[in-house]
């Protein structure tokens, strides 16, 4: 059975599909035949994935499960028990609205939900209320994990100690590979591939941190 990992957080713009999609096309590059969710109604991996040619692009299958509605937890399931994949991921919609709780609902069939946040005190404080979506979850998943996944810094720049502190208050551990702000995110998407596929400068090393993470993710799962 797979294992169904969340990328999620109440707040838009913090880069929960670019980092869904490098991450599952990392867990690709070693074998972990990932499928995506686009539970997104921007449906982001959709025409990401449509972007490249035949036989090029994203290493991954996705699917657009937006519409899914009340009834997502019992089709990222028809995933999880496909013996085609060893992981299935879940790029959620930013609202956790109760009129659509796509996130709420998928929160209580995952197995790890990865919070993708920047660095600013704002973004953080808005994301911190998300805490509670995922203690709601673990009432009915008890063993849902968690991490926070520091998106968006900036490069050769250490992280403020308040960000550090706010974090650990939160009770949930942060991944230590940070994500800092690249260019090359945007340039891969446009060619309908990952940062992994990239040559620059920016984009080798941007595949070396999504690597690294994707690496402590698969640790942090089976911890």
């Amino acid at each position: 059975m797979a294992k169904l990992i969340a990328v999620a957080n109440q707040k838009g713009g913090v880069g929960k599909s670019t980092m869904a999609g490098n991450i599952a096309d990392a867990f690709a590059e070693m074998g972990e035949d990932p499928f995506v969710a686009d539970l997104d109604r921007q449906n982001t991996l959709v025409q990401w994935s449509s972007m490249a040619g035949e036989g090029e692009g994203l290493r991954f299958v996705t699917g657009n499960l937006s519409a899914a509605g009340r009834n997502v937890h019992s089709e990222l399931k028809k995933f999880v028990q496909s013996s085609k994949f060893k992981h299935v991921f879940a790029d959620c919609p930013p609202s956790v609205d109760d009129k659509t709780p796509i996130t709420s609902m998928t929160l209580m069939v995952a197995d790890l939900v990865i919070i993708p946040v920047s660095p600013s005190p704002a973004d953080f404080w808005s994301s911190a209320e998300f805490v509670q979506e995922i203690e709601k979850a673990r009432i009915h998943n008890p063993t849902l994990k968690a991490a926070w996944l520091l998106n968006k810094t900036e490069a050769n720049r250490t992280l403020s100690a308040g960000i550090l502190e706010a974090i650990a208050d939160t009770g949930i551990p942060a991944f230590k590979t940070v994500i800092p702000t690249r260019e090359c995110y945007k340039q891969a998407m446009a060619f309908g591939t990952s940062v992994l596929m990239m040559t620059d400068r920016g984009g080798k090393a941007a595949a070396k941190e999504v690597r690294a993470l994707a690496k402590e993710i698969l640790e942090f799962l089976e911890s």
